[in-house]
């Protein structure tokens, strides 16, 4: 009975089962900034040093966003950015 009902449906407020856009709008615009940089596999420095911050600014932004999206490695943000189509935003175009 309910148990059932409620499986079906895809949102029932767990954060598994939010939208992906629900977690992204979640994020500063600063944090999105930080996860397209991490997906496109920039080490930390390398992110600091481009969006003039420090490197503790960007592990702060980094754990805000892994706990915000309720991803806990890089890996996972990678994916979730690319499924997202974040990875590439920024790519040059051909």
């Amino acid at each position: 009975g309910c148990v059932q009902s409620r499986m079906d449906m895809p949102f029932s407020g767990d954060a598994t089962s939010q939208s992906a856009d629900s977690r992204l709008s979640k994020l500063t615009d600063r944090e999105v900034t930080v996860l397209r940089c991490v997906a496109r596999g920039m080490a930390k420095k390398e992110i600091a040093r481009n969006l003039h911050i420090g490197v503790k600014t960007v592990e702060k932004h980094s754990d805000n966003v892994m706990r915000k999206l309720e991803i806990h490695d890089r890996v996972g943000l990678t994916r979730f950015a690319i499924r997202e189509g974040l990875a590439d935003a920024w790519s040059s175009p051909s």
